[in-house]
């Protein structure tokens, strides 16, 4: 009796007005979300690409130690085209300093929360958490009233039909109307990334695509049942159509933004520009530390002041310089040794604000997350983008993988000392700095050259002592230093945040369908 009357619904929805329109509106719409998801990973993939080649030029061209800064460039992920989560509103890169631990990926302006999710962006599951909803409710919403508005439902339970089983009937021909249409969309969509040469998806992906499409089928479930539910409690289709649009924009457009705006008012974070008060504070000692240091080291050598044939200086202990002094040569030795332990304290304590800010940020996104469980779209939405490595939790993981890696590099470069050697600076022989008066001849023979014309400047710059002259010498060899490797697959807390999810669907699901159940039993003919 299940199958007579799922068939016959079917067949019935198979050759209506809607099951068409629904068709067409994701034969339009689906190819349009993925040719642009696929578009903008394209686009990111070339930046990506052209950012690693940069990074990678410029690391291995480092010709001091000072100078070699590991950057971490974000490789966009594939999944991302079914759902962009929060992977928008990210950076993409992060340049390892001595002095400071690294926040967020950079590119991002620290003037709101990047974590809390971006509601309306048209993507795969977007698209799906809409367009299915909305179609689930519009084949639902007069599966009893129309019967009943017909004269049909008091005929066919007068013949003793079991409610139940008219119940899962009608439940059953309205899903199999459904999923033809979801399962044509996942179809197009893995088309798309099987056409596309640029994305390729390992076995975990794969696993997460089918673990997307499952997710999107018990999501159409709720939204059948939740409309199976108001036309059971509806006498009339006109009411249990009207119930159900107020209900679906509700979830889908007002409980999200109300979740994200409840966020920012209820659980305040600290000013992005304050933290970095905050954060000049903590780092107020160090400078009045670093200049007394300079004046000791100085005073110690009996140097008035430093002399560079060439010189190039930064933030964060970065120097290079080629030719001078030998003193300048002992003082920088001196400093260095100094101020990068330094630095790496004061990052520490500079880190206890920057995890105070972000703290803040984490739960801001959490509260956010939790009072979005409200909606069944945005249940769906938080877990495809945990599918995808895309969501506030992603992120803030990979974050952490680049704060190790922070710390094993400075561990590699505090290991070695490196810091304590001349290379720190500068490759040329300390032999052959020189002294106060032989620095001072060297200046006067300069300035008689530069009078006399190029012929003179070249030949005294052809006398000059080895590694004198800016780009004398090659890169160093950075083999061995310690290379990030980030692999989002293997991350069991995603698949926990996931299976919550899921589970929290499926108990939506059981309580609709018990409610339903019960309410059409007492159905009133």
């Amino acid at each position: 009796m299940i199958g007579l009357i799922a068939r016959k619904d079917f067949l019935l929805n198979l050759t209506s007005a809607r099951f068409v329109i629904g068709l067409a509106v994701c034969l339009l719409v689906i190819p349009f979300t993925l040719v642009t998801s696929v578009d903008r990973y394209k686009q990111q993939i070339n930046v990506y690409k052209t950012a690693s080649e940069k990074v990678e030029t410029e690391y291995k061209a480092a010709k001091v130690y000072s100078n070699v800064r590991p950057s971490v460039i974000h490789r966009p992920e594939a999944l991302a085209v079914f759902s962009e989560g929060v992977s928008r509103n990210m950076g993409n890169t992060v340049q390892l300093q001595y002095g400071e631990y690294p926040l967020l990926l950079s590119g991002v302006a620290g003037f709101s929360n990047p974590l809390l999710n971006a509601f309306f962006s048209l993507d795969f599951a977007t698209v799906i958490a809409i367009v299915l909803s909305l179609f689930a409710l519009v084949f639902s919403y007069d599966a009893f009233t129309r019967e009943r508005e017909n004269n049909t439902l008091k005929m066919i339970l007068v013949n003793r039909i079991n409610r139940s089983a008219f119940f899962i009937g009608k439940f059953l021909g309205i899903l199999l109307t459904l999923v033809p249409m979801l399962l044509f969309c996942f179809v197009t969509g893995i088309l798309f990334l099987l056409l596309s040469p640029d994305i390729a998806l390992d076995g975990a992906m794969w696993t997460n695509v089918l673990l997307l499409f499952l997710s999107a089928v018990l999501y159409v479930v709720v939204f059948v049942l939740f409309g199976l539910f108001v036309s059971a409690m509806s006498k009339r289709s006109s009411t249990s159509i009207a119930v159900c649009l107020l209900c679906w924009i509700w979830l889908l457009f007002l409980v999200p933004n109300i979740a994200v705006w409840s966020a920012k008012s209820f659980v305040k974070t600290e000013q992005y520009d304050n933290m970095q008060l905050a954060l000049d504070d903590v780092e107020e000692p160090y400078w009045k530390e670093r200049e007394e240091k300079s004046r000791e080291i100085l005073k110690m050598l009996d140097i008035d002041g430093l002399s560079h044939w060439n010189y190039n200086g930064g933030s964060d202990g970065y120097l290079e310089f080629s030719g001078g002094l030998r003193k300048a040569l002992d003082y920088h030795l001196n400093f260095s040794t100094w101020e990068v332990p330094r630095l790496i304290d004061y990052a520490d304590k500079k880190w206890a604000v920057q995890k105070e800010y972000l703290d803040g940020l984490v739960k801001q996104e959490r509260f956010q997350q939790r009072l979005a469980l409200l909606s069944p779209s945005e249940i769906f939405g938080q877990l495809a983008s945990s599918l995808c490595y895309s969501d506030p939790g992603y992120y803030l993981v990979y974050m952490e993988r680049v704060r190790e890696y922070r710390q094993t590099f400075i561990d590699y470069v505090r290991e070695r000392k490196l810091y304590e050697s001349s290379t720190w600076g500068t490759r040329m022989d300390p032999e052959n700095f020189v002294s106060d008066e032989r620095y001072s001849e060297m200046i006067q023979d300069y300035e008689t050259a530069f009078q006399q014309g190029p012929e003179a400047i070249r030949q005294f710059r052809a006398s000059l002592p080895p590694g004198w002259n800016d780009g004398n010498y090659g890169p160093l060899d950075v083999v061995g230093f310690p290379v990030f490797d980030y692999k989002p697959h293997t991350r069991t807390d995603a698949y926990n945040f996931v299976l919550a999810r899921f589970a929290l669907l499926m108990g939506i699901a059981l309580v609709l369908l018990m409610l339903t159940m019960l309410r059409f039993r007492n159905y009133q003919l």
